[in-house]
């Protein structure tokens, strides 16, 4: 739903359900919302909702779609146009027949042409080491805003014992990405192409290692390599990012990275008492750290 631009606006907004997912202890951490949805990621759920309503498996669809390229020149073009942020591999051949042959393209309804898709991004209330992402588009909207979603069917009888209308109306996770450890906090880019995860793991009996990944959300995989400079602390991690730089505070300590660079923290801050949350600017180098008595502005000193 678009922001209200005045206050009639407000007044018709429209509060509805949208989601909901089942789990054993009811809650999904860290959500968040990305305007961005990789054009592969797009096409590759096309790719299965359509397995799915043809009864045949994911590498089956691939198959067919390589048996569509009439030469090795069109498969590197599929490569391409995967990738590509506007169209996928059906768009390709639509517009290329249509190029070819004006007056015989058809319409083309493929999900790359969605623009208000989103994606909804959440760390699993009861797997705690995974990272889960959901594509929402409009139909969604629209059927939360109908109350279609959540309507009890009237075929449905009073001696139901419920569980057939709460698994109809629950959501799983279109794809998910998992680490060795707990995950304590996850914090998106300004150009929300990149997925910033600490988690923490066993180090020692006492104490735990806590470790940044990046995931790369053109490809949806986890870098191979963290950021390094891990901390050892037993307290709460809090994650954010900006334009230019990443930053993690654990206890009363924030590391600094570049984004683009990763490696070795590029500064370190200490502050007297524990941070309680942190964050950056979107577009200059000024963090702002919450303890529990005052905050701390940061910046980086200018050069006379």
């Amino acid at each position: 739903m678009s922001v209200p631009k005045d206050r009639k606006g407000a007044l018709t907004g429209v509060l509805c359900p949208l989601l909901r997912f089942l789990n054993r202890d009811g809650k999904l951490r860290f959500p968040l919302i990305s305007n961005y949805v990789s054009s592969r990621f797009r096409r590759v759920l096309q790719l299965t909702q359509e397995a799915d309503m043809e009864n045949k498996t994911l590498e089956e669809k691939l198959a067919e779609l390589e048996l569509c390229a009439n030469s090795a020149n069109d498969l590197s073009e599929l490569r391409r146009v995967l990738d590509a942020q506007q169209q996928c591999f059906e768009c390709y051949l639509k517009h290329k027949n249509g190029v070819e042959h004006p007056g015989t393209a058809a319409d083309c309804n493929c999900i790359c042409h969605e623009i208000l898709l989103k994606m909804l991004i959440f760390v699993d209330g009861e797997n705690t080491g995974r990272v889960c992402f959901k594509l929402i588009d409009h139909n969604l909207f629209n059927e939360a805003l109908a109350m279609k979603r959540f309507e009890k069917p009237e075929q449905e009888g009073e001696e139901d014992d419920g569980w057939n209308f709460v698994l109809r109306r629950v959501d799983t996770p279109d794809h998910y990405i998992e680490v060795d450890g707990v995950i304590t906090n996850i914090a998106i880019s300004v150009d929300k192409k990149q997925l910033f995860v600490s988690y923490e793991t066993r180090a020692f009996a006492t104490s735990t290692k806590y470790s940044v990944y990046c995931v790369d959300l053109e490809k949806m995989v986890l870098d191979k390599f963290p950021f390094s400079g891990a901390m050892l602390s037993n307290e709460q991690a809090f994650l954010c990012s900006n334009e230019f730089l990443l930053a993690s505070a654990v206890g009363e300590e924030v590391h600094i990275w570049a984004r683009r660079h990763g490696g070795n923290a590029v500064q370190r801050l200490a502050v007297d008492t524990r941070i309680v949350d942190l964050s950056l600017h979107p577009t200059n180098n000024t963090l702002i750290t919450a303890s529990q008595n005052y905050l701390a502005v940061w910046s980086t000193t200018q050069p006379n």
